[in-house]
């Protein structure tokens, strides 16, 4: 039993370094495709060259609810490159090993999520354009059991770093639009559209799962107070499509209202921000009970995704001249569903930023959450800007 254990360490930190070549290569790739051309002032456009970010941020996070044990080791590795004048890429991927008591472990590469965005100034105000594409790297084909594994680690309301692993190719194109209506009032709105490509999730499931697509209108304010103060607040209605199986209804959840508030402050080396966030989502039904485990296919009137609380609360200072110490504090309410009980949470975490020669960061963060979920959380984030 423990060599079989120490087999799959052994096999996911091998594919973890086989990933971060990976990635890392296709980062040089992009970082030495870039020209270097500074930004142009406007509205709401940098007037300065944002940096070449890269990270890798491995983390452990271990859950306790209602007597069941789950835990999953990832690593993120991410990168942002200014390509043009007010145009960003980033790329973005991770690997993971999920684990839960009594269930069959599941390890491998999350699909690598690539994106741009290009904001112009226009006579009023200004226009941001962005674009997401998700590409199917992930692993699919789980087993019955590895599938039921990765379905538990994708409740939000564990909140695991990565949730499932590989899905079909999506592609996510937005435009939003924000006019100053005073010196001190920035109106936006804007639409977005997301296409999700049929996929295999596991070998269980007869056809391909194809997800509905999804269109999402969105608006919001901006207001700053004096030098210091900001405040913000955003709406969103998104629709989304039904989930098939070789043309039969499987999952549909119809729309989700979302609405976001926030305050910030910022002083020198201090920022402090509070986020308060509500999505609601009024109705979701599932088709076919316990998806691939051949349940047979019954109508459920349900819902079974949660609607969620979140309040936020985040501050960062300048301790001393090469460290910042940041602490987040954060409360979650989930209401009751016909798969899940109501469940509040709420987490504290510590992480302060150390800054190294040659522009490196370092960020360790320790994290944990008590109420009706106990979680655990410990990372660090190495990043570099050139």
């Amino acid at each position: 039993m423990s060599h079989s254990l120490s087999d799959k360490r052994f096999s996911l930190m091998r594919s973890t370094l086989h990933f971060i070549a990976l990635a890392l290569s296709g980062m040089a790739l992009l970082w030495c495709s870039a020209p270097v051309v500074y930004g142009q002032t406007g509205p709401t456009l940098t007037s300065q060259q944002p940096p070449i970010r890269i990270a890798v941020e491995p983390a452990y996070q271990s859950v306790t609810h209602q007597g069941r044990e789950l835990s999953q080791f990832s690593t993120r590795l991410m990168a942002s490159v200014p390509l043009l004048r007010n145009l960003q890429a980033y790329v973005r991927a991770s690997v993971a090993q999920s684990d839960a008591n009594g269930l069959e472990s599941v390890q491998g590469l999350d699909d690598v999520r690539l994106g741009a965005s290009y904001a112009r100034a226009l006579s009023l105000g200004s226009l941001v354009m962005a674009a997401d594409l998700s590409i199917p790297t992930g692993k699919r084909n789980l087993s019955a059991v590895e599938w039921r594994t990765s379905i538990l680690a994708s409740q939000n309301i564990y909140g695991f770093r990565v949730g499932g692993f590989g899905q079909g190719f999506n592609a996510e194109p937005r435009l939003t639009w924000a006019v100053p209506v005073r010196e001190n009032v920035m109106l936006g709105i804007g639409a977005g559209y997301t296409y999700r490509g049929p996929y295999e999730p596991t070998e269980a499931l007869q056809g391909a799962y194809d997800p509905g697509n999804e269109v999402e209108v969105f608006g919001g304010a901006d207001v700053r107070v004096g030098q210091h103060h900001a405040i913000s607040t955003d709406l969103s209605y998104t629709r989304f499509g039904s989930d098939t199986v070789e043309g039969e209804k499987r999952y549909e959840a119809r729309y989700k209202l979302a609405g976001t508030v926030q305050y910030l402050f910022q002083r020198d080396f201090t920022t402090v921000r509070v986020v308060g966030q509500l999505q609601h989502w009024p109705e979701s039904r599932i088709f076919v009970p316990n998806l691939g485990f051949g349940a047979e296919p019954i109508f459920e009137d349900n819902q079974v995704v949660p609607s969620e609380w979140l309040l936020r609360a985040r501050g960062s200072s300048r301790v001393v001249e090469w460290m910042d110490l940041g602490v987040t504090l954060t409360g979650q309410r989930f209401e009751e569903t016909v798969v899940q009980e109501e469940a509040v949470v709420g987490a504290v975490e510590v992480a302060p930023t150390f800054h190294l020669p040659g522009d490196v960061y370092l960020t360790p963060g320790v994290g944990y959450a008590i109420g009706d979920v106990e979680r655990f959380e410990a990372r660090i984030r190495t990043e570099v800007r050139l």
